[in-house]
């Protein structure tokens, strides 16, 4: 009986550890908000204490950390790795096209872990036009092939900021209180992780509104 019983355990540990990773597409902690022909936007949240499945990227992404609980990552097979810090309203890009591989996530810190993704789909054929003209309180700060990434920070004695982006580009808040109008599109950003797509070649205006600063991340999809 007892080797049966063993045999079993055998069995099931054989076939949980030949689980292939799901694709992100299908992973709880993973929800597509938005999806078009150039890009998809993801809203990450993974609770304390909880893992998420082994899941696979396929697409280069850029993750802005919103929420920022300590966590630790592991790729299929092998254990959890040291502790992953990141910055609120840091930004990170990953490259996955033509190269996808797989991992989880675990949340070992306090409180929630939420991360603002967006993902170029494109295989290849990634744009190369000119970045934006350099100005103040506006800088590009990371480039990659399916990526530019600016941080915008708006100060109380400078009302808006005004610019155009020959990609499209989505604009997440870190923190303030500001308003974008993109043409006849206009959106109030308030809380920490709302964003709003902005079409290639329209010329968008950032507002403050509070009293105080205000960040911003944008995510040029090339």
């Amino acid at each position: 009986m007892r080797a049966i019983l063993i045999s079993v355990a055998l069995m099931v540990c054989t076939s949980v550890s030949a689980q292939q990773p799901i694709l992100v597409d299908t992973e709880s902690h993973h929800k597509i908000v938005f999806s078009d022909q150039a890009l998809r936007v993801l809203e990450v949240l993974v609770p304390e204490g909880e893992e998420t499945l082994d899941h696979t990227h396929q697409y280069d992404i850029t993750t802005v950390c919103i929420d920022c609980a300590a966590t630790r990552t592991r790729v299929p097979g092998q254990p959890f790795g040291e502790i992953r810090p990141r910055k609120v309203g840091g930004a990170l890009i990953a490259e996955y096209s033509g190269k996808p591989a797989a991992h989880a996530v675990k949340n070992v810190g306090m409180g929630l872990y939420r991360l603002v993704g967006v993902e170029n789909v494109r295989l290849s054929g990634w744009t190369t036009a000119a970045p934006l003209a350099e100005q103040v309180g506006t800088i590009l700060g990371q480039e990659s092939r399916a990526f530019r990434v600016y941080d915008v920070q708006i100060e109380p004695g400078k009302a808006q900021t005004k610019h155009t982006h020959t990609s499209p580009t989505v604009v997440v808040l870190d923190k303030g209180d500001v308003t974008l109008g993109a043409g006849q599109v206009s959106k109030h950003l308030a809380k920490p992780g709302e964003w709003i797509l902005v079409a290639a070649g329209n010329s968008h205006t950032i507002s403050l509104l509070g009293a105080g600063a205000a960040h911003l991340v944008e995510i040029e999809v090339r």
